[in-house]
């Protein structure tokens, strides 16, 4: 498993697919599909499994491979019944989804940007049906 700097991106191919070999190919290979989910193959990791997708790019806490591998509960964290993974290893899956899920080091990021500028509602356009203004004299009056 190759050694990643905090600049180097990470990715499947290098460095988490070595971890998947190590604790999860015998479930979830290709010889077997638990839950359907075959992490073999860098495709079906992002097609997921009978349940849907197991990684979300750019949002690890909503991932359901990272939630697996971290839940407190022996018998619901994957692998079962088994230690847990290394920290070093979950904190480069954690890496991996929240940087782009990245197959490759010529792959591109796939987290989408997202435009958290604040753009207040010009006055007299209403928003479902509703002023905001009126709605917030109506409060105002009923308290």
């Amino acid at each position: 498993m190759g050694v990643a700097s905090e600049k180097t991106p990470i990715t499947y191919n290098d460095h988490v697919k070595p971890i998947f070999r190590q604790h999860c190919l015998k479930c979830h290979g290709d010889d077997k599909q638990k839950a359907g989910i075959n992490l073999q193959i860098y495709a079906n990791v992002l097609k997921g499994g009978s349940a849907g997708e197991v990684v979300v790019a750019g949002r690890s806490s909503q991932s359901l491979l990272f939630q697996v591998i971290t839940n407190p509960d022996d018998s619901a964290r994957m692998p079962p019944y088994q230690p847990p993974l290394p920290d070093e290893q979950i904190a480069m899956i954690q890496r991996w989804i929240d940087t782009g899920l990245r197959e490759s080091m010529s792959s591109k990021s796939m987290v989408k940007t997202r435009d958290l500028t604040f753009r207040p509602t010009p006055a007299g356009i209403k928003r479902d049906g509703f002023s905001p203004m009126r709605i917030y004299v109506v409060c105002e009056l009923m308290f």
